[in-house]
């Protein structure tokens, strides 16, 4: 022993007597962690081993400046050896991570530096949807279309298949930011690879057994809830030892419903009818029957996910309702009339009577509030949610073709609940309240006011909607004067489109105007004044354009304060005016005889004290107005630059050209004769008309009603018959047929 100060023996340690086996496993962990921390640079931390590794093999592969990788020839060398059935799971693993992270890092992309590179990979760990997916870059998109070229849709529908969890979760997580922001490509190559039964049985079994295993999970924690008493023991136990099943469950889910989303973003319809019935399958699934029954099952969860801020819960049923809302655009009625039920209903309306703003004086949990639990961020997450199920909602009314659907609704739905938070959505937007973001309340609002004005058009006796929104009107003012409104004529039937203007049209905004131009239109020829009408309304849509451009610059003084500064102007003139004027200011063109008059006899004191005076002071008066007027006519100069000589040299330039087509005859294609004076004739015989043949029909006869294509054709009368107006729309409406615009 050793002795101390004391003089007391210490006693000697007792001897361990360890197993080489031990010594090794102990020696072989520390040389593990020395080896990872200090010469591979990774983090040791477990889950996180390979991050730094995944990072740099995702530059490496996407980059075309890695040897030999010019067309990316490795990276293609790379996915299909992850796709081999020799692979090595953990290998597996982290080959989706790496080729999900190239999406995310985009090596290629030449003006990004590492802080933006690492920014966007830490969105990755997070489960983040990428930056670029939110704008659609055109630089996103094409690393998607490559990664799903090189056999990424094929890697991930080979590894739904696979027995460890982790791979599918890896797989999914792939699947989705493959198909961010809608890329059609990716779809496209889905669609191919699901649609024979021979790729695609495995992929939808599997896809159906995850979402089974969920509701399971969901049910088991349900009955663990209702079946034990809350103080026993063993629900706790169990619960603990659920938990991280459910979890487990929840995040698959979540997954699912984001790729099952994305696939039919966009409105595309091939992904969309597949989800509903895989025609060449031996077994089909209707997986939107499937998520409704997940939505009802996790439906008792989510007023405490929301308390506990669970993000994993909550996510799964915003997504949800997401899906569900965009297999339905388009209009799909084929999924319109399979996911409208009873089942779905009442669970809508149990979300509008359940999920209430909390504010800290009324929230019942005052054990939450007291645990520094966010009151914003929890009811920023039930403004989500439910603006999610009111856009499920409104694409029930999409398209209009049945009024089955809506007065269904108008018989399931508890339609006061839904007026009512409106108005509260109104007095939180009014008292500026700090308890929900004041965009999601706007969004959520206008949501409620059109589900209400839409289904009003379809409440034939004001049964159901009028006595609903009556105690309210003041909030159905506010959003009535915030909502736009489009009637469309297709095939016989009204289809309505509402939607939110933005803050420049609104009253008072700066585009609350009459814009009286767009109906300066010829009014002789129906097809004359719809053109003129077009192109007034696009000359309207260009200059407002334009000067959105300019106000997001730094010379939004020219387009705000032009009206100002030409007011300014005039007044600055006028008071010069008045000052020469009532200051007897002598021009000077007679200033030499009035000096002569003045000096042919002796001066007064009211001479004396205009010449000394009163002269000299207008003098200087006018001179630093002048100098005024010339500064605010350099403003005005400027800003009339900036604000109107774009308009001005392109209305020009529209008319120069639109004269020499007219001129040449471009009206009818040639069938109206150019008299000797270079007019045009619009007269025809009464045998040319009756020979005459309406193209409409025929195309009407031969070409059904289509889901292809991004035009609306508008036929305002028979003048019009030959000549129809295409307008190029830019959204996918995916239909051709005649359209009238109300």
């Amino acid at each position: 022993g050793v002795e101390i100060a004391t003089g007391v023996a210490e006693p000697e340690a007792p001897k361990i007597n360890r197993s080489d086996q031990a010594w090794f496993t102990e020696g072989w962990g520390e040389f593990q962690q020395h080896m990872a921390s200090f010469h591979l640079k990774v983090d040791p931390a477990p889950g996180k081993t390979m991050l730094t590794s995944i990072q740099d093999m995702a530059m490496m592969l996407g980059s075309r400046n890695t040897y030999r990788n010019r067309n990316y020839e490795v990276l293609g060398e790379f996915i299909a050896q992850l796709s081999s059935k020799s692979c090595d799971p953990l290998v597996q693993l982290n080959g989706l991570k790496v080729v999900r992270a190239i999406l995310y890092l985009q090596p290629d992309r030449a003006r990004w530096t590492t802080a933006i590179r690492n920014r966007e990979f830490h969105r990755m760990m997070r489960n983040e949807t990428p930056s670029d997916a939110e704008k659609t870059t055109p630089q996103f998109t094409s690393t998607q279309t490559l990664i799903g070229s090189m056999g990424g849709v094929e890697l991930v529908v080979a590894y739904f298949a696979a027995p460890e969890k982790q791979t599918v979760l890896a797989a999914l997580m792939l699947a989705v930011a493959m198909l961010d922001g809608g890329c059609r490509a990716v779809q496209d190559m889905f669609a191919a690879i699901l649609t024979p039964a021979l790729s695609s049985q495995t992929f939808f079994q599997q896809l159906h057994q995850i979402i089974e295993d969920g509701i399971t999970a969901l049910k088991q924690q349900k009955h663990l809830k209702q079946e034990v008493p809350a103080e026993s023991m063993t629900q706790l136990l169990a619960a603990s030892n659920a938990a991280p099943a459910l979890s487990e469950s929840l995040q698959y889910m979540t997954e699912v419903m984001k790729m099952l989303a994305r696939f039919c973003m966009g409105q595309h319809k091939p992904l969309q009818d597949i989800l509903l019935n895989q025609r060449f399958n031996k077994v089909s699934y209707d997986f939107y029957e499937k998520s409704v029954n997940y939505l009802s099952e996790l439906e008792p969860q989510l007023r405490e996910a929301i308390r506990n801020e669970d993000l994993v819960v909550v996510e799964g049923g915003i997504r949800g309702f997401h899906m569900l809302a965009d297999a339905m655009r388009g209009p799909n009625h084929a999924n319109q009339f399979a996911i409208s039920s009873n089942a779905l209903y009442d669970l809508i309306h149990r979300f509008m009577v359940k999920l209430q703003v909390e504010s800290p004086e009324g929230s019942k949990k005052g054990a939450f509030c007291a645990g520094g639990y966010d009151e914003l961020a929890r009811n920023n997450l039930r403004s989500r949610l439910k603006t999610a199920v009111t856009t499920c909602v409104l694409q029930f009314l999409e398209g209009g073709v049945n009024p089955e659907i809506p007065r269904h609704m108008l018989n399931m739905l508890q339609w006061s609940s839904l007026a009512s938070n409106m108005d509260k959505c109104f007095k939180l937007i009014q008292s500026g309240s700090k308890l929900v973001d004041q965009e999601l309340l706007y969004e959520e609002g206008l949501n409620y006011f059109f589900t209400l004005k839409f289904l009003k058009n379809f409440d034939e006796n004001d049964q159901f909607i009028v006595p609903a929104w009556t105690p309210f009107m003041q909030a159905v003012h506010f959003f009535e004067t915030r909502c736009g409104y489009v009637e469309i004529m297709r095939s016989q039937r009204v289809e309505r489109v509402y939607f939110a203007l933005p803050v420049t049209c609104i009253p008072g905004g700066a585009l609350d105007k009459d814009f009286p131009e767009m109906f300066d239109a010829e009014r002789s020829d129906p097809d004359r004044k719809n053109q003129n009408f077009l192109d007034n309304m696009l000359a309207v849509i260009q200059r407002t354009m334009h000067q959105e451009v300019v106000r997001d610059s730094n010379m939004a003084w020219t387009i705000q304060y032009f009206t100002m500064i030409c007011s300014v102007s005039f007044y600055n003139a006028l008071l010069i005016h008045m000052t020469v004027i009532f200051g007897s200011y002598t021009p000077w063109w007679h200033r030499e005889a009035a000096m002569e008059y003045m000096g042919a006899s002796d001066p007064t004191p009211a001479d004396v004290w205009f010449n000394e005076d009163m002269m000299p002071t207008t003098i200087g008066v006018s001179i630093a107005l002048t100098i005024i007027l010339g500064l605010v006519a350099c403003l005005r100069a400027v800003a009339f630059v900036y604000a109107e000589l774009w308009d001005i040299i392109r209305d020009g330039l529209h008319d120069s050209k639109y004269d020499k087509t007219a001129a040449e005859g471009a009206w009818d294609q040639g069938e109206v004769d150019k008299d000797d004076r270079g007019e045009l004739d619009l007269e025809e015989s009464e045998e040319e008309k009756n020979n005459r043949k309406d193209p409409f029909a025929e195309k009407n006869k031969s070409q059904p009603e289509t889901v292809e294509g991004e035009r609306l054709w508008i036929d305002q009368s028979h003048a019009c018959r030959d000549q129809a107006v295409q307008l190029e729309t830019g959204s996918d409406h995916r239909s051709q047929v005649p359209v009238v615009l109300v």
